[in-house]
């Protein structure tokens, strides 16, 4: 099984370097030899603060612009949506970096036997070398326990270690001063106002340490160990306490670190496996990818992108941290793209698709978190510029839970925190957390949808639409020639909202809660619009049929009902699941699948479709066009999306239980003719090891509960009654 990532130079750039991560400390090992890098992030550093951003014009204009999109005045309607309605100021404020560690060794010869690796189950960083004859190691790890990172150096050498260590943020370098004979620390103030404190101590074995003004200076050390912690004024009133308790904590403890490190994070990551029983390849991972662009197959690269995805998550979204953003928490720009902020039409949805198949469901929590902050923002904005009650977001939103409509384009889009939401629903079928979801998880659920039982108005066809909404990002053409991104209602509205009234009325029955608001929801439920096939046989965007200005546009957003929703399968609506492949097949045709999320939802696409070779291939193109030679995905710039997206599209090829049933190896490709995954969890919280060869597959489940369910393979279907706690093997002939 790939577990790792190696690489025999040092990296020359970011997108090169090794991720590490705890939740909320983030780092980009770079690997130098004479002269280190580590750039560094905390997450919760980002420009700005809470601020009501809602526009006061809003409410009075919204009746005048679905008047104007109903008339197909869409010039008319996009002036008055930018002057009323967008938020003010536009811009939410970016997620920034902390600061880089620099670690200048001194006394080096020349430099051979280099190697740089990342072991991803471990979540550990190596960097060897041999100079002079003697050997030089460092280990870095970021400990989730005890919320810090560890670089640990070491040599045979007799004279040992000679190196500077210091701190820079740049360019807006706040100033670092010595703490005490053996540490740093930083102290800055972002532009908004948040404090943040970055502090560091070494600790050594021989030698000598020496300081000068803001550097620490290590000379003849067998052994040195660097601890450093950072925190901000968002979670601390004392940032400089919390950074140096943990530092000082650590220190003190330091033999014990990374045994306590391993076993924190291997307990999450050994939960799962996959083998495709790949050839061994000994390679550098760069080189197995430009091997990939030259046409060469390499199984095992798709083990290792499935794993990296699980490592990601681990690294990035633990108990206490925020949910991870664009970029996950790694962001070395102070004016990253798209401010490597919450993008909620899709991009954070998609960091958490992996998380419970992946039987790692806590890792959810800090996006439940995320969400329960933008209730009352979200309140105020439906009151304030829909005029409805219950919660709601746009396509953007940041720590401080904004809800206002940020650009300066147009994103009226009113359905992020109802799509958020969904994650919810997936949480608790897969675990059954009955507490979580009556505490936490159904009053969630039940605001986002009370917001669309009083936003929602009826359209001339007898269907509840928005009347103002947009399929993101695309922009369709009228007859006339004009051309708008909003429109009165679109495909994408009708796919969330069946899948938030739905899933809210299965956990009001759950729960055995049923009143007005349950009805008005059924009452919705029953009146969207259906799906419609279009004249070349393909899944329409919008209502009717529009020309569309980029037909290879990246967001598929109108087969969201084929997922992550539920609403479309070849095992159901057969003639649906032909539209959406005619869509897919289009899109394809014309460009589409040029950012690497695209082509990460486009492989869960193929997924549901059952099409295995289809996905396999697509994964390849992944690899291929849109992964940098650290494996992070490539936009391009770096989004984290990507990566998420293409593990959990794994997991949808081998097995799928959104339908009420369990669907084994649903879209295994011809090429894995032998296999396993151990440690799958299922909705109905039943964890499913899978193993196939050529002539037969076996499966394994064990229920958290007793269950019925029934369970199809090929043609093969079987009604199965599973008891709580116990195994039950099966096998079919393949």
């Amino acid at each position: 099984m790939e577990n790792k990532l190696f690489y025999l130079a040092p990296a020359k750039q970011w997108t090169q370097a090794l991720p590490l991560g705890g939740g909320k400390i983030g780092a980009m090992v770079f690997g130098g030899a004479k002269e280190e890098k580590l750039s560094l992030n905390e997450d919760t550093l980002y420009e700005g603060g809470p601020a009501n951003r809602n526009n006061p014009s809003a409410l009075e204009n919204l009746q005048k612009i679905r008047k104007l999109l109903k008339d197909g005045e869409l010039d008319e309607a996009y002036a008055l949506t930018q002057v009323s309605m967008t938020a003010v100021p536009r811009y939410c404020g970016p997620y920034l970096p902390l600061t880089d560690l620099f670690l200048r060794s001194r006394k080096l010869l020349d430099i051979s036997d280099y190697k740089r690796e990342l072991n991803i189950r471990e979540s550990t960083a190596k960097v060897s070398f041999v100079s002079g004859g003697f050997n030089y190691e460092r280990r870095y790890y970021i400990s989730n326990p005890k919320n810090v990172l560890v670089t640990e150096l070491y040599t045979d050498s007799p004279d040992g270690l000679f190196f500077d260590v210091n701190l820079m943020r740049r360019p807006y370098d706040p100033g670092t001063r010595l703490c005490g004979h053996d540490g740093l620390l930083m102290h800055g103030k972002t532009n908004g106002g948040m404090d943040y404190v970055c502090a560091l101590r070494i600790k050594t074995e021989g030698g000598t340490l020496t300081s000068f003004s803001d550097v620490l200076r290590v000379e003849g050390a067998k052994k040195a160990t660097l601890i450093l912690s950072a925190a901000t004024s968002f979670r601390h009133d004392d940032p400089e306490k919390a950074a140096m308790d943990c530092v000082n904590h650590a220190y003190e403890l330091s033999d014990a670190l990374y045994p306590e490190h391993v076993s924190d994070v291997t307990a999450l990551y050994d939960r799962m496996s996959l083998d495709l029983h790949s050839d061994p390849v000994d390679l550098p991972t760069d080189v197995r990818l430009e091997n990939l662009k030259k046409g060469q197959d390499d199984e095992g690269m798709l083990e290792l992108i499935f794993n990296f995805g699980r490592y990601l998550l681990i690294a990035s979204s633990r108990e206490g941290s925020m949910a991870t953003n664009l970029q996950g928490i790694w962001n070395a720009e102070f004016a990253p793209s798209w401010e490597s902020i919450y993008t909620i039409n899709i991009n954070t949805e998609m960091n958490y698709w992996p998380a419970c198949p992946a039987n790692l469901p806590e890792l959810s929590f800090p996006l439940f978190d995320f969400i329960e902050k933008m209730v009352e923002p979200g309140r105020f904005t439906a009151k304030n510029t829909y005029g409805c009650l219950g919660f709601m977001a746009h396509h953007n939103a940041t720590i401080w839970g904004n809800t206002a409509p940020t650009g300066a384009g147009v994103f009226l889009w009113p359905f992020g925190a109802a799509w958020l939401c969904l994650q919810i629903w997936e949480y608790y079928e897969h675990t059954l957390d009955l507490d979580f979801l009556k505490t936490r998880g159904y009053p969630l659920l039940r605001e986002a949808s009370e917001f669309f039982v009083g936003h929602l108005i009826k359209d001339e066809r007898g269907y509840y639409i928005t009347g103002l909404t947009q399929s993101p990002e695309n922009t369709y053409i009228l007859e006339n020639g004009q051309r708008s991104t909003l429109c009165p209602t679109c495909t994408m509205d009708n796919g969330i909202l069946r899948a938030l009234f739905t899933y809210t009325l299965s956990a009001a029955k759950v729960l055995n809660d049923e009143n007005e608001l349950i009805y008005a929801i059924k009452e919705r439920l029953d009146n969207l619009a259906p799906y419609e096939i279009g004249s070349k046989g393909q899944l329409l965007e919008w209502e009717k049929e529009y020309e569309e200005l980029e037909p290879g546009h990246r967001h598929v957003s109108h087969l969201f009902g084929l997922h992550p929703g539920r609403d479309i399968s070849p095992r159901t609506t057969p003639d649906l699941a032909k539209a959406c492949e005619k869509t897919l097949s289009l899109r394809l045709k014309n460009g589409g699948g040029h950012t690497g999320w695209s082509r990460a939802w486009l492989i869960n696409f193929y997924a549901r479709l059952m099409r295995g070779d289809d996905a396999r291939e697509n994964l390849y193109l992944l690899l291929t066009n849109s992964t940098y030679e650290n494996l992070f995905d490539k936009h391009p710039p770096f989004q984290i999306d990507g990566n998420f997206g293409a593990t959990a599209a794994v997991l949808e090829m081998l097995c799928q239980s959104h339908m009420g049933f369990i669907d084994l190896l649903p879209a295994l490709p011809s090429k894995w003719k032998k296999g396993s995954v151990r440690g799958m969890l299922l909705r109905g919280g039943v964890t499913a090891d899978i193993s196939w060869d050529e002539e037969q597959v076996s499966l394994t489940l064990i229920p958290k509960v007793d269950i019925s369910t029934d369970l199809r393979y090929k043609d093969d279907i079987r009604k199965l009654t599973l008891k709580g706690g116990e195994k039950l093997t099966l096998t079919f002939q393949k």
